[in-house]
Formats: structure tokens, sequence, C-alpha cells
């Protein structure tokens, strides 16, 4: 569910460099009753979202060949087992999901910290509808999107890399005017200028980091006033350890 994952990691992830074969799409869920599986999406599989859809819980079991017009692409899948509780599904992502995912991601899509945290791409997760689950269904999965502020941007057809070298305005950070993460190729007023990877295996806390981003941003903007946003905890825990510094712009 993209709403969470925005928010617990204050969408520090972004992709590298993920191919998936044209096949994947093709490969069929499970589709008898009773199967934990029962519509999970196979890795690879691509899909047509919308940002609606984005923001649900749950989405549609459909898929698309990776060759055809597509904004997703599921790149983990998370089998859960025993008894599930589906009346929190936040606590499910941060107990279940985010400790697979979001290693599985960084290691599907490649990069590091600078590059993830120049671009616009970020996970989205959702889990089976209440229908689904009556049929046994007990899955999380993740997909990488593309932001353009409350429009999914497309997902390379040809297998070309996600993330372009040089990095260009098709997937570079920015905010939107009204404060929405964005491809900088649409309407923005923020850009992403630097990325500052941070250590330690512990979180150092909001204001110890926002004391560091005071002091390194605006040398970077060029301004007295800087602006930026940082890994949460969660992020922390998982390996997304970073400040991206913005500069205001007037496009």
């Amino acid at each position: 569910m993209l709403r969470t994952a925005l928010r617990s990691l204050l969408v520090t992830v972004a992709a590298a460099a993920l191919v998936a074969g044209p096949s994947l799409a093709d490969a069929a869920p499970a589709q008898r009753a009773g199967d934990p599986t029962f519509h999970m999406q196979p890795v690879g599989s691509c899909h047509a979202l919308t940002y609606k859809q984005l923001m649900s819980e749950s989405t549609p079991a459909t898929a698309v060949p990776c060759t055809e017009a597509h904004t997703s692409r599921t790149i983990a899948e998370v089998r859960l087992t025993g008894k599930v509780d589906w009346k929190d599904v936040d606590a499910l992502w941060a107990k279940k999901g985010a400790k697979r995912c979001l290693p599985a991601w960084r290691s599907a899509l490649g990069g590091n910290v600078k590059t993830r945290g120049m671009a616009t791409y970020v996970i989205a997760w959702f889990v089976p509808t209440a229908a689904e689950r009556r049929q046994g269904a007990a899955w999380i999965r993740c997909d990488v999107v593309l932001l353009g502020g409350k429009k999914l941007q497309p997902l390379p057809t040809d297998g070309r890399r996600l993330l372009p070298v040089p990095l260009d305005d098709s997937v570079a950070y920015c905010l939107s005017p009204k404060g929405l993460m964005t491809v900088c190729a649409r309407a923005h007023t923020y850009r992403a200028v630097r990325v500052f990877p941070l250590a330690g295996k512990r979180y150092p806390g909001d204001k110890r980091i926002d004391a560091i981003a005071a002091r390194k941003c605006p040398k970077v903007t060029g301004t007295k006033k800087a602006y930026w946003n940082h890994t949460t905890a969660e992020g922390w825990k998982y390996g997304e350890r970073l400040i991206r510094c913005l500069a205001k712009t007037r496009r």
C-alpha cells in the first residue's frame, strides 16, 4: 500500500536498473480456492495500475505483458503463514512485508543510496481483497512504480534500465507545486540536488538528522534556508539511510 510506504520511509526509495522478461507477465497466479497464493502475482509481472488503485490496500489481480504499456512491476511477494490479522494491515507490513520487500527491492534494482535517492521510483505494496482472503489468499505483494504527482508514469517496455545514465528529467526526483513526489519532467517547485548517505546501526533520531541536514544542505542548494527530507526509523532499519537536499525551482 503506497500511502504507508511513503509515510514510513519518507519516500527514500528509488529504482536503479530493473529488467523483467515479458514472459513473466503471462505467468498465471494460483486460482485454486484454499491456496494461500490465490491471486498472488509472480515477481516480474507487469500491471497497468492507476494512481487510485495504487493508493488502495488491494489492487486487481491482473497483469499485462511487459512489452505493453504498464505502470507497475512486481518485485517481491511475501507468503504469510499462520493466523493473519487483517485488521491492521499497516502493522502487517511493518512486521512481515518491509523486512522482505525492501532488501529484495535493493537486490533487484541495484544502485546505491545516492543513485536511488535522486530518482522518483518508490515501492507500493498490496494485500488480498476481502473476497480473495475468503478464498485463502495470504500474501503481500510489492511493486515498483514511478510517480508523477497523482499520475503514474509509464515504465519501459523494451527492457531498458529504469534509471538512465546520466539521470534525466524523466525519472529525476522533484516535488510538485502541491508537495507530491513527481518526475522533474512534470511541473515542480523543488528538485533534489544532492543525497548525503548516513551511517550507523542505530537510528540517530529526527533532531540529529535534521541538524546534519541544516549544516550540509545550504552548501549544495546555494540558499541560507534549505529544504530536505530524510529516512525515517523504519527505512533506516532496512538500509535506506540518507538525507535528500532540495532546491527551489521556478518551473
